[in-house]
C-alpha cells in the first residue's frame, strides 16, 4: 500500500504539477506598432495570459484595450522596453468587472517614462502596483484617481522603485529622492510623519488619502500642486462632527505653494509654531485653506496642556490617566502609521490606558458625550 502511495506521489510530482504550473503561469511577449495589441493576442491568449510583456509604440487603442478588462487573468503587465515617455489621460483608468479573479496587478513603467497624465493610474475595485525603473515622473491631476467619493474609489494605487533604481529611494513605504530632500508618493493611506531632512513635498503626494495626520519638519521649504487635495480626514464620529485627523507644519516660514494644493480638502486643523502663525494667516495660498491655526506642542507626561482646557494627562504606575472637565464617549489611540491600538468607550470624565499599549509616541483620539472632540500627539 505504501508502495503504491509512493508511485502515486512520485506521478503527481513529475507529471501533474507541472502541468498545473504551466496552466497558472502564462507568459506572453508582443510588439505594438503597425499591429495593434488586441490584434496581436489571440482569443486563447486574451483569456490566459498572466505575464505579459509589451515592446514598442503604444496607441490610445492599446491602453484602451487593457482598461476594458480583456485581460482576464493578468497578474503582470511589463512595459519596461516600451516606447513611452507619456502616459495619456486616463491610461490605466480602470475598474475590474464581474470576473476578476484577486490579483494584485502589477505594471513595470519604462525608464524613459517623464510625465502621466491626469488620471494616468486611476485603478478601481482592486489593487496595482506600478514599479519605477527610472526618474519619478511629472504628474497631471488625479493622476491616483483622488476625487472619489465613496469607499469603493479610495486610492487603489501603490508606486514602488525597482531594486537598483538610482533616482529613487525607497523608505518605510515611501519614495525620496537619492539625497532624501524631495518626497515623491507615500503609501500610508492613514498618515505619515515626513522625516527631516525633507525640503519639497511632490505634486499629489497625499491627494485624496484617508489620514489621521500628516506632520511636516521644519526645513520643508515648498509643497507641489495638488499636494493635499481631496484628503478625507479620518475620522467623522456623528453626522455633524468635525474630521478628527489634522496637519502639522513645523516650517517657521510658510512654504511655497503649488496649485491647488488644498482644493476639495475637509482639513479640520493644521497647526504651526506659534511664533509664525500671523505670517501664515497673510500668506497667499495659507490664508484662505488653513483652518484653526495655532501652534501644536507635544503633550508630555504630567506636562499641561497648551491648546486646550478640557483634557490633562499624567503617567500613573505603569497606566496613563486622561482627565476631562467634561465627559468623554470614546477614545482611540493610533501609532503614527495609521494601526489602531486602542478603542475603548469611556462615558465618564476619567479614564486610565496601559502605556504599554502605546508607543513611544502616538495619537489619541477623544470624542466627548456633547459631539465634540480632540486629538492629541502623545509622547511618552
Amino acid at each position: 500500500m505504501k508502495a503504491k502511495l509512493f508511485i502515486v506521489a512520485v506521478l503527481f510530482l513529475t507529471h501533474v504539477l507541472p502541468v498545473v504550473k504551466a496552466q497558472t503561469e502564462v507568459r506572453v511577449s508582443v510588439c505594438v506598432g503597425e499591429e495593434r495589441l488586441t490584434d496581436l493576442l489571440t482569443e486563447e491568449q486574451k483569456n490566459s495570459v498572466t505575464h505579459l510583456t509589451i515592446t514598442g509604440t503604444m496607441a490610445e487603442e492599446d491602453y484602451a484595450f487593457i482598461r476594458t478588462n480583456r485581460l482576464k487573468r493578468i497578474v503582470e503587465l511589463n512595459l519596461r522596453d516600451a516606447d513611452i515617455e507619456t502616459l495619456p489621460e486616463h491610461a490605466f483608468d480602470f475598474e475590474w468587472g464581474d470576473s476578476y479573479t484577486g490579483n494584485v496587478l502589477k505594471v513595470i513603467l519604462p525608464p524613459s517614462l517623464k510625465h502621466v497624465s491626469d488620471y494616468g493610474l486611476c485603478v478601481r475595485r482592486n489593487h496595482c502596483d506600478f514599479v519605477l525603473t527610472g526618474r519619478f515622473p511629472t504628474l497631471g491631476k488625479n493622476v491616483y484617481c483622488s476625487d472619489a467619493v465613496d469607499e469603493q474609489d479610495v486610492r487603489r494605487v501603490s508606486v514602488t522603485s525597482e531594486s537598483g533604481n538610482d533616482f529613487i529611494k525607497q523608505q518605510d513605504g515611501a519614495l525620496f529622492s537619492p539625497d532624501g530632500t524631495i518626497l515623491y508618493f507615500v503609501s500610508h493611506e492613514y498618515g505619515f510623519v515626513v522625516p527631516p531632512g525633507t525640503k519639497i513635498i511632490y505634486g499629489n503626494v497625499f491627494e485624496g488619502t484617508h489620514p489621521l495626520l500628516i506632520d511636516l519638519p521644519e526645513g520643508i521649504d515648498s509643497i507641489g500642486s495638488r499636494a493635499f487635495a481631496n484628503l478625507e480626514w479620518v475620522a467623522r464620529t456623528c453626522l455633524y462632527c468635525d474630521p478628527l485627523g489634522y496637519m502639522i507644519c513645523r516650517a517657521s516660514t510658510p512654504p511655497k505653494l503649488g496649485e491647488d494644493v488644498f482644493k476639495g480638502n475637509n482639513y479640520n486643523s493644521v497647526y504651526v509654531p506659534d511664533e509664525s502663525v500671523g505670517m501664515y494667516e497673510t500668506t497667499e495660498g495659507w490664508d484662505n485653506c488653513m483652518i484653526g491655526l495655532s501652534g501644536l506642542s507635544y503633550l508630555g507626561i504630567n506636562q499641561p496642556r497648551t491648546n486646550s482646557e478640557s483634557l490633562s494627562v499624567k503617567k500613573v504606575g505603569d497606566n496613563i490617566k486622561l482627565k476631562s472637565s467634561k465627559r468623554m464617549d470614546n477614545i482611540k489611540c493610533y501609532s503614527l502609521n495609521g494601526r489602531m491600538m486602542h478603542d475603548v468607550d469611556v462615558h465618564a470624565r476619567e479614564a486610565v490606558l496601559n502605556d504599554r499599549l502605546l508607543k513611544t509616541m502616538s495619537l489619541v483620539f477623544v470624542r466627548f458625550e456633547d459631539g465634540t472632540s480632540e486629538a492629541i500627539k502623545l509622547k511618552l
